[in-house]
């Protein structure tokens, strides 16, 4: 189960910080850790829900569209190809998927 980081206690310059002053996260239910990664949501550009690890990151709006090979295809222990975030939760999902994926 994922665990809810306290963003006072975060290390100046640690990957958690950057994320959120770059991508101005909110804090909609927090930002999470999902195994070695973290999940957060941003409000930027229409909505986003991140996936990240120390190495990569990802963001997830509602219409995206899984394509084979991709880190959250099924192929890959995620979703099946063509599945559609029609709604934020979906792409929260997909977040947590990626972050797991790339931890």
């Amino acid at each position: 189960m994922a665990n809810q980081l306290n963003l006072n206690s975060r290390k100046e310059g640690s990957d958690v910080n950057i994320y959120v002053e770059k991508e101005d996260w909110k804090e909609k239910e927090g930002i999470k850790t999902v195994g070695e990664g973290s999940i957060g949501f941003t409000e930027k550009g229409g909505g986003a829900w991140w996936g990240w690890s120390h190495r990569a990151r990802y963001g997830f709006k509602i219409g995206y569209k899984v394509k084979k090979g991709d880190v959250v295809c099924f192929d890959n222990g995620g979703v099946e190809s063509g599945f559609e975030c029609k709604t934020l939760d979906d792409c929260k999902k997909l977040a947590k998927i990626f972050a797991d994926a790339v931890s």
